[in-house]
């Protein structure tokens, strides 16, 4: 307090001079420089007022109020025309608006030093003398808007706010660019102004201004850079950005416009490392980055930029002190950010934490706090989201405590007339009365209250980013009244709610999807208004690439497409009820389907055509497909790491690097390839590059062979007959979508006894109606005379393609395999399999047929036999089935290659170059993440050869032939994902290999053997036409493994599958090639899990 005393006793004792001598001009000087003295001291002291608020208010309490106390006096003691007077009614006026907001952290603030604050504000302004109107006038009119905006907000009066807003802007108007300083706060102001004048009145304008205004700003800034290089340009070139960025994402808010978002992003990580460790600004724009990444995982579903904003929100709450009157903020977003990954993943342990953030951050915060109403309906939406995760041992309070705190939260968003928060409130309170509704409650009075909720909130809303959401939930909560009590109306009015959500670009794709299906089934299985229905699904078909974009990591993709499961397949049974053309149904279903790997098709698509007109356009296209056909590792930005050295402990760091500017290159990459697919599609003749393929060119596949495309959905099952001039559908009454479930489960988990019960039906219900359509009645062995070998007959070929849970099912082997009456599809045609007619396509485009195998130089055959593997039992016959390979090779035109290491690496390395890959030990298949099935080598379990591996090599010399004989390497387990065709052969074919033969299910040891000397012989035999001898091959060895196995009656399969029955049997038995499955009995029909897949 000694210098506020010195500095009033200097201004005290001039005055007197100056009083006693009025002309003398060493007295008026005497008396300026006392006072500008005493200007510096008080706000010197006021500075310290602002440090000392966040950890010690009382202290802060007592100094502001000597501040003001010595800013009166030395007032008093000048007369009211002196020209210096404005210094110390400015430093009051700011001394009044800190003593408010010191009493407002305790929870007792004056209004009345506001409106004293106000008055002293314009009276700074009316007292500046001419000479000093230009810096002095510009910091009035700053201070006069600041305590405007203070008081308008305490007392939510929009005209305060406007006046601010003035103020303000007046300001702006009026800086130079050699007061850079100056004008950026002054835009900064504005900025901010408008957002909260926005928030009272929904002007969409308002945020246009907004924006434009931060734009100005920062170009100015940014033109100015290469002339400021000191520390405060640094600092204020980031307070611009972090407001440009919090504008963008405000207007990615209310409009929608995904560009805002990764703007937003990118201004921010692209700037936030070069900042110090201690700089204010960095925890500010690291907070609003974790919001911005959070928003948008909630929007696109990629978990890393989830996983970022959690880190970031980590960061940003570690630098607050306990006394930062921000913290309790950062603590609900970090709160936020957690549930998220807690609905993501299914862990509680992210939602506790996040529960106990939230709760953290409402006792710290002041009872009048601002978003007080949002933080509380976070919680209880937290509350909610825990009685579901915790089923079916959920307790009944939480949703009691979810609902109770909620409807508080809408209450008082309503009285602060915040519409956004009122509509995402009242969508959570729907959420949660729905949800109490249909665990089991059954009473109709929730849906009642949350239709009326919900309806009461669209009425008042106009529209906005909330309306999607809550006509999705009005669409769910009239179903299900629907489905209570039959009314018509709610019917309707269901399927209207789900069209708005459906129509609404500021829906996030997920949330499009649900609304459409929702509303399909409602038509189409309810109402039987199938056009309508078919509207919903073919665009939620369309809807699936927008959720899958280019940049996402494939793992991301597969947790998104997984809730969407059989769209395509509803979109086509619904297009063929509503009487469409098979050919249209046709190209939704392939367009729905196959998401992931069509897309590395696509990048991997067969460019001479193009390089041949446009070679600058085929470079490019190879460059970008290159970039965006490796995954991404959670690998980022290292330098981004090390500067932040001081804000996190070394654990909280941890090993992964932090940063997203590899999801940042993609998502530009991403950006760059849509824009040269539009172009390559304006040249002549380019017009259909990797669009979907045309009926003309479905048709074109099959020839010379047919394809079969077998459809399962709840709506009917159907059969597309595609042959080289027509599609047709053959219905399948007998075909249900339960049952094929039912019997997909039996047969993966190894029920002998129920397998051939499986094929006589798969044949009855399937197959037979099929082949008889096509025109293949007859077993063509049926045909020729007594005693002729298989090998002696020509088999017609059937390419199967089927959908959904039928891809687990064997329809090559459907049919009655009993000795005397072989009503069998083996016995009528051979088989080959495709995950979809464009993966079949695109095969054929890829590499042109081989030559036979005789005309060419000598290939190499890299060949793998695994008859000891780490942590697996010991396989027999890998080393018989191999060195039989081995001798073969010779015969083949081929070199055999069998590397001694045997790890992934050196395996991955040799098929670079090869032309054949024979792998015999075991598979796994992994139905929790298909993409992690794998094929077993020594360092197996440090480094396994998985889906992953193995689908992101590009073999440029496209190697004929990949022969898995091992366990599961074609199984579709994951039935969410069935459609996507993620397994090992599919692997193989996505980096290359022409044919690929696999299995569906666990495989004899002793018999992959005599398969796999069948089949290479026939290769050997046939080599003159190879592609046709792939198939001929492995369907001769089915015949003869077939026969064989009946001839020798079941005491010969009891020997060689071993204890059949025995389900205490040691897992890893060494008679299979699979890690067994806890359950899984042996199947008796041994030749049934081969499988081609090729082109």
């Amino acid at each position: 307090m000694d210098k506020l005393n010195d500095a009033v006793k200097a201004v005290r004792e001039a005055a007197e001079s100056l009083k006693q001598e009025p002309d003398l001009p060493s007295a008026k000087t005497k008396l300026d420089n006392s006072l500008t003295a005493a200007g510096e001291t008080l706000n010197d002291q006021l500075d310290r007022v602002w440090r000392l608020a966040p950890a010690d208010a009382a202290a802060a309490l007592e100094l502001v109020n000597q501040v003001i106390k010595a800013a009166n006096i030395i007032l008093s003691l000048l007369p009211t025309n002196h020209r210096l007077r404005f210094l110390f009614l400015h430093v009051l006026s700011a001394s009044l608006a800190s003593r408010f907001d010191v009493m407002a952290a305790v929870g007792s603030p004056s209004v009345k030093d506001l409106d004293s604050a106000v008055e002293l504000a314009r009276e700074t302004i009316v007292a500046i003398p001419y000479l000093e109107n230009s810096r002095r006038r510009r910091s009035a009119l700053y201070q006069l808007s600041t305590v405007l905006e203070k008081r308008g907000m305490y007392k939510r009066n929009v005209k305060d706010v406007e006046l601010a807003l003035a103020a303000a802007e007046e300001a702006a108007a009026s800086s130079t660019a050699a007061d850079d300083e100056m004008a950026l706060d002054c835009q900064v102001k504005v900025t901010k102004l408008l957002t909260i004048l926005f928030e009272a009145t929904q002007d969409i304008s308002l945020v246009e201004r907004a924006v434009a205004v931060a734009d100005e700003a920062v170009d100015a800034m940014l033109k100015r850079g290469d002339e400021q290089t000191d520390e405060g340009a640094a600092n204020r070139r980031q307070l611009g950005l972090n407001t440009l960025a919090r504008v963008l994402g405000l207007r990615f808010e209310v409009k929608g416009a995904l560009g805002d978002l990764d703007r937003a992003i990118t201004l921010l990580d692209s700037s936030l490392p070069s900042l110090g460790a201690g700089d204010s600004n960095l925890a500010i724009g690291l907070d609003y980055l974790g919001i911005l990444l959070g928003t948008r995982f909630e929007q696109q579903g990629d978990v890393a930029d989830l996983n970022d904003a959690i880190r970031w929100s980590e960061v940003a709450v570690s630098c607050a002190l306990s006394s930062d009157p921000d913290r309790p903020r950062k603590l609900q977003n970090l709160a936020n950010r957690l549930a998220a990954r807690a609905q993501y993943t299914g862990q509680i342990d992210d939602l506790e934490l996040a529960i106990n953030y939230a709760r953290e951050g409402l006792r710290d915060a002041p009872p009048n706090h601002g978003e007080r109403a949002k933080w509380l309906g976070n919680l209880g939406a937290f509350f909610g989201m825990r009685y579901a995760l915790n089923q079916p041992s959920s307790d009944e309070t939480d949703l009691e405590q979810a609902t109770e705190m909620i409807e508080k939260a809408i209450q008082l968003a309503w009285n602060r007339g915040d519409a956004l928060l009122f509509g995402s409130l009242v969508n959570t309170l729907g959420n949660i009365l729905r949800y109490q509704y249909e665990l089991g409650h059954g009473d109709r009075v929730y849906l009642d209250r949350a239709a009326g909720v919900l309806k009461e909130a669209l009425s008042l809303l106009g529209p906005g980013p909330e309306q999607p959401f809550l006509h999705y939930c009005l669409g769910e909560t009239l179903l299900l009244r629907y489905e209570h009590a039959k009314e018509g109306q709610d019917a309707e009015d269901s399927i209207e709610a789900y069209r708005q959500t459906l129509d609404s670009d500021m829906a996030p794709p997920t949330v499009r999807i649900s609304a459409a299906v929702q509303a399909a089934k409602l038509l189409g299985g309810s109402l039987e208004r199938w056009a309508e229905a078919t509207t919903c699904l073919e665009r939620a078909v369309r809807l699936l690439h927008v959720l899958t974009p280019p940049y996402l990591r494939n793992d991301n993709k597969q947790q998104l497409i997984r809730h969407f499961s059989g769209v395509a397949a509803a979109a086509a049974a619904a297009a063929l009820n509503a009487n469409k053309d098979p050919g249209h149904a046709l190209q939704h279903l392939e367009l729905g389907r196959g998401i992931i790997s069509g897309f590395l098709l696509d990048l991997r698509t067969d460019t001479s055509a193009l390089r041949q007109a446009h070679p600058d356009l085929a470079d490019r296209f190879l460059r970008l497909s290159a970039q965006l056909s490796g995954q991404p590792g959670l690998e980022q930005c290292r330098g981004f790491q090390r500067s932040l050295p001081s804000l996190l402990p070394q654990e909280m760091m941890g090993e992964e690097p932090l940063g997203p500017n590899k999801a940042r290159r993609r998502r530009s990459v991403s950006k760059e390839m849509e824009l040269l697919l539009a172009e390559i599609r304006r040249q002549p003749g380019f017009e259909q590059f990797l669009l979907p393929p045309t009926g003309e060119q479905l048709m074109a596949a099959a020839d010379p062979d047919p394809i079969v495309v077998a459809n399962v959905s709840e709506f009917r099952c159907d059969a597309f007959l595609v042959e080289r001039h027509q599609i047709r559908v053959v219905p399948l009454p007998q075909l249900c979508q339960e049952r094929i479930i039912e019997e997909s489960y039996m047969v993966q988990t190894g029920s002998s006894s129920s397998l051939p019960a499986t094929l006589k039906w798969l044949w009855d219900a399937l197959v037979r109606p099929v082949l008889d359509a096509l025109g293949f009645t007859d077993g063509r062995l049926a045909l020729e005379p007594k005693g002729t070998d298989p090998s002696d007959v020509i088999w017609p070929r059937v390419w199967w393609v089927p959908v959904g849970p039928l891809s687990g099912l064997p329809l090559h082997a459907a049919g009655d395999h009993g000795l005397h009456d072989r009503e069998t599809a083996l016995d009528r045609v051979m088989s080959s399999y495709s995950s979809s007619i464009k993966a079949l396509i695109a095969g054929r485009q890829t590499s042109q047929p081989p030559p036979p195998l005789m005309s060419t130089a000598p290939g190499r055959a890299v060949l793998v036999s695994m008859s000891a593997t780490p942590g697996m039992g010991r396989l027999e016959f890998t080393d018989d089935e191999v060195a039989m390979l081995s001798d073969m090779c010779p015969s083949m035109h081929l070199t055999p290659d069998q590397p001694q290491s045997l790890t992934r690496d050196d395996v991955l390395g040799r098929l670079r170059g090869c032309r054949v890959f024979h792998f015999a030990g075991h598979g796994i298949s992994d139905p929790a993440d298909p993409s992690r099935s794998r094929l077993l080598l020594k360092d197996w379990q440090a480094h396994p050869l998985t889906v992953d591996d193995l689908r992101g090599e590009r073999l440029l010399n496209n190697p004929f032939l990949a022969y898995l004989s091992a366990c599961s390497t074609a199984a579709s387990e994951k039935l969410a994902l069935a459609d996507e065709g993620i397994h090992l052969v599919s692997a193989c074919q996505l980096a290359g290999f022409r044919h690929v033969v696999g299995t569906l299910w666990t495989v004899s040891d002793a018999f992959c053997v005599d398969v796999a000397r069948r089949f290479y012989e026939t290769l050997r035999d046939e080599g003159a036409t190879p592609d046709a001898a792939v198939c001929r091959g492995l369907h001769l060895a089915m015949h003869e493994l077939r026969n064989a196995s009946t001839e020798t009656v079941m005491a010969y399969m009891m020997a060689a599958t071993r204890d059949d029955n025995n389900e205490d049997k040691d897992e890893n038995d060494s008679n299979n090639r699979g890690g067994r499955i806890p359950g899984r009995k042996r199947h008796n029909l041994l030749w049934v899990p081969y499988v081609h897949f090729g082109v």
